[in-house]
């Protein structure tokens, strides 16, 4: 990886929210941790009991106490997983509201019961995600987030945060093109994710950049600021990208 690409990745760690206190080599300022679950859109349903724990994983996380956030992920995951006990006969998937339930089994129609599980077992999942990102484990975090794409099929969260891995973990940053494309169709056809589009149209760019299409980049971080106004990340970008034409010239 150039020494240009580590000075931008250290910039790029407030990308995705969920990684701003990841690799980077000076932790960059951070606002609280946004787990969704106070959105209106996301209502409670079986599992939502174990939502005080995770909030408490979040406040660490905030404080950087790692290994308690780990200790309190651990038991709500466990909270969860006791309450999906059978897997050949039923479906469990993590969505925001009835509206987005209806949809699955329209679309899922078959053999096996859908079962709805709290949105708070997908939001465990991208933390445990981010923990292991923010320890370098890039395969098992990708490994992860595959499943928690599986387990919540209507979140964006899971392709941001891919795609942060693939863009400045792993500096593979076509693949993080596709999943940051993916997490953008995503985040405007459901209002859970909605949150997500500016965070996945700033990825878009930044992998852009990498690959070398300066023109669409600063067009996908202007449509960026339209919805996230004076964003300093896409800002800084767009000074990048005027830094790299004139030194083309």
């Amino acid at each position: 990886m150039s020494l240009r690409l580590q000075t931008r990745k250290a910039a790029f760690c407030g990308l995705v929210l969920l990684s701003v206190i990841s690799s980077c080599a000076k932790p960059a300022t951070f606002a609280t941790i946004d787990t969704s679950l106070a959105w209106p859109h996301v209502e409670p349903c079986p599992g939502s009991e174990c939502r005080a724990q995770l909030q408490g994983a979040v406040g660490d996380i905030e404080a950087k106490r790692f290994e308690q956030a780990d200790q309190k992920l651990s038991i709500v995951l466990s909270c969860f997983r006791a309450l999906m006990t059978d897997h050949e006969f039923t479906i469990y998937i993590s969505v925001a509201n009835a509206e987005e339930l209806d949809r699955y089994r329209r679309d899922h129609r078959g053999d096996r019961e859908v079962v709805w599980i709290d949105w708070g077992y997908r939001e465990a999942l991208q933390l445990k995600a981010f923990m292991l990102s923010a320890q370098r484990e890039f395969d098992k975090a990708l490994d992860l987030l595959r499943f928690q794409a599986k387990i919540a099929p209507y979140s964006a969260a899971p392709y941001t945060e891919r795609g942060y891995i693939l863009n400045a973990g792993l500096w593979r940053p076509q693949e993080g093109l596709k999943a940051y494309r993916h997490a953008l169709t995503l985040a405007r056809e459901f209002e859970s994710s909605s949150a997500k589009e500016p965070v996945a149209l700033r990825g878009i760019g930044f992998a852009l950049i990498e690959l070398g299409d300066l023109d669409q980049a600063e067009s996908m971080f202007q449509a960026s600021l339209e919805i996230d106004p004076g964003n300093e990340l896409a800002l800084s970008e767009l000074s990048y990208i005027e830094h790299l034409r004139s030194s083309q010239r």
